[in-house]
C-alpha cells in the first residue's frame, strides 16, 4: 500500500513501509518531536535530519487512509454481535490545532456498543457536517445519532439501505406531515398528550426532492426539575443571542422525543426510550481516545498534512490496541448482552504503554547508540545561546575550600547540642 500510495518512493534512511510505519507511529503513537524521531533513527545508524522526517511523514496521508479503511474492513469481518440485528451509533468531535480558535478538524465515528468497538471512521475538515450518510449500513442495522443527525434528507438515504433509524429529535426542525399531504401541529399534540406524559405519533418526513419515509415520534415528557432547568438553559441561550424566548421553544424543551422507523409492531415506546440511552457509549469512546491515546492533542499547525497525518495514524493505534485487547482477553466480559465487569479503559492504557515501548526500541540500545543519537538533538546555531556559567564564577567554584571547611569544622555539631 505504502508504494501504491507514493507514501513509500525511495529507500534511503529509512529501508522499508515497516521501517516508515514505525516513524509515523513515533511521532504520533509515542509523541515524539520530529527531532526526536530523528534522533531515534540515527541511534541506529541512519544519519536523518528532522526536516527529511517532515517530508517524509507528510506524504503518508494517503497510505494511512487506506491501511485504516483496510484495517477496519478485516475488523467488520471479525467482529459479529451474534443477535439478530446490530447497534451503529454515529457521532462526530472537534480537533483543533494548537493556537487555533475555531475547529479544524472533524472526526466522524460509526462504533457498535454491543461489542463495544469501532466499526467506521472518517476524518473531514471543518467543512464535514455531522450526517448518518459518511458510512454505509447493512440491512437491519439499527443506527443511532443525536439530534444533529435528525435531517429528513439523510434519514430516508439510511432507510434506502435497508437500515432502521433512531435519532433523538427537535420537532422544530424537522417537517412532520399525515399521509394526505397536511402539516402536522405537534404543538398541539404535545398539549394534549401533557396530562400522560406520553407521545406516540405516526408520520411522514420528506426531503427537497420530494423523497418521503414513515417514521414515528416517541416522546416522554421531562420531571418538573428537569423541566425548570431546560427552560432556564433555553432562556439563558436566547439572551445570549440577543433573541426573544419562543413559546414552542419552551414546550419542546419539556419533552424528550426520539424519531425512529421502528413501530410499535417491532418495539414499544418505552423499549424505544430505552435502546436510545445507549447511545451515550459512543461519547464513553471518544473520551478514551481523548484522555488514553491523547486524540485531540494535535501537534502540527493548521492546514499541514502533518496533522492529517497524526490524525490518522492515532486511529490506527486505536484499533490496534482494541486488537490487541481481544486477542488476549476476547470478547465475552464486555459486551452488552451479558452481565459485564469492566471496561477496556485500563486495559487499553496498558496496552498503550506496552505499543509505546515497543515502538521506541530504546530499552535495548548501548551506550553508543545514546552518543550517536545525541548529535542529533543537540541545540542547532542560534542567536540565542543556551546559558553558562561566567568565568569568574567558574573561578571562585574552583578556588580551594579548605579555610572554609576549617572554619565549618570548629563549630558545635547537633549531635554535641544535643547532648
Amino acid at each position: 500500500m505504502a508504494i501504491e500510495t507514493h507514501a513509500f518512493r525511495r529507500a534511503r534512511q529509512i529501508k522499508s513501509p515497516r521501517e516508515l510505519l514505525r516513524a509515523v507511529f513515533s511521532y504520533a503513537v509515542a509523541d515524539y518531536s520530529l527531532r526526536e524521531v530523528a534522533a531515534l533513527l540515527t541511534g541506529e545508524h541512519r544519519w536523518i535530519s528532522d526536516q527529511a522526517v517532515h517530508e517524509r511523514l507528510s506524504n503518508c496521508g494517503a497510505w494511512l487512509e487506506t491501511l485504516l479503511a483496510h484495517l477496519l474492513g478485516e475488523k467488520a469481518t471479525q467482529v459479529s454481535s451474534q443477535i439478530g440485528r446490530s447497534l451503529k451509533i454515529v457521532d462526530a468531535t472537534i480537533l483543533t490545532c494548537p493556537a487555533a480558535r475555531g475547529t479544524d478538524y472533524r472526526l466522524h465515528l460509526c462504533y457498535e456498543p454491543i461489542s463495544q468497538s469501532s466499526c467506521g471512521v472518517k476524518l473531514t475538515d471543518v467543512k464535514g457536517a455531522e450526517r448518518f450518510t459518511h458510512f454505509d449500513y447493512d440491512p437491519l442495522d439499527i443506527v443511532l445519532g443525536d439530534r444533529i443527525y435528525g435531517t429528513a434528507k439523510h434519514i430516508i438515504k439510511v432507510i434506502a439501505q435497508g437500515a432502521d433509524v433512531l435519532v433523538r429529535q427537535s420537532l422544530q426542525q424537522l417537517g412532520l406531515y399525515t399521509q394526505a399531504g397536511e402539516r402536522v401541529d405537534w404543538q398541539e399534540l404535545l398539549i394534549k398528550a401533557q396530562a400522560t406524559g406520553r407521545l406516540l405519533l405516526e408520520a411522514y418526513i420528506r426531503d427537497a426532492e420530494g423523497q418521503q419515509a414513515k417514521v414515528f415520534i416517541v416522546g416522554q415528557r421531562l420531571r418538573e426539575a428537569e423541566i425548570e432547568s431546560a427552560r432556564r438553559q433555553v432562556k439563558r441561550s436566547a439572551s445570549d443571542k440577543g433573541h426573544k424566548t419562543r413559546a414552542a421553544t419552551l414546550l419542546a424543551g419539556e419533552w424528550l422525543t426520539v424519531l425512529t422507523t421502528l413501530g410499535p409492531a417491532e418495539l414499544s415506546a418505552e423499549m424505544i426510550l430505552q435502546l436510545y440511552r445507549v447511545r451515550w457509549h459512543i461519547e464513553l469512546y471518544i473520551k478514551c481516545l481523548k484522555s488514553i491515546l491523547k486524540l485531540g492533542q494535535l501537534r502540527a499547525s493548521r492546514g499541514s498534512q502533518l496533522a492529517r497525518v497524526h490524525l490518522l495514524a492515532k486511529m490506527i493505534s486505536a484499533l490496534v490496541v482494541e486488537t490487541v485487547a481481544v486477542e488476549r482477553l476476547g470478547r465475552e466480559w464486555r459486551q452488552m448482552t451479558r452481565g459485564r465487569r469492566g471496561t477496556w479503559f485500563r486495559v487499553w492504557k496498558m496496552i498503550r504503554d506496552e505499543l509505546t515501548e515497543t515502538i521506541s526500541g530504546t530499552s535495548d540500545w548501548q551506550a553508543w547508540q545514546w552518543r550517536l543519537m545525541l548529535k542529533v538533538i543537540w541545540e542547532r546555531r542560534r542567536k540565542r545561546k543556551l546559558q553558562r556559567l561566567s568565568k569568574q564564577v567558574i573561578s571562585w567554584l574552583h578556588e580551594s575550600p579548605s579555610s572554609k571547611l576549617t572554619r565549618t569544622s570548629n563549630q558545635p555539631s547537633l549531635i554535641h547540642l544535643a547532648a
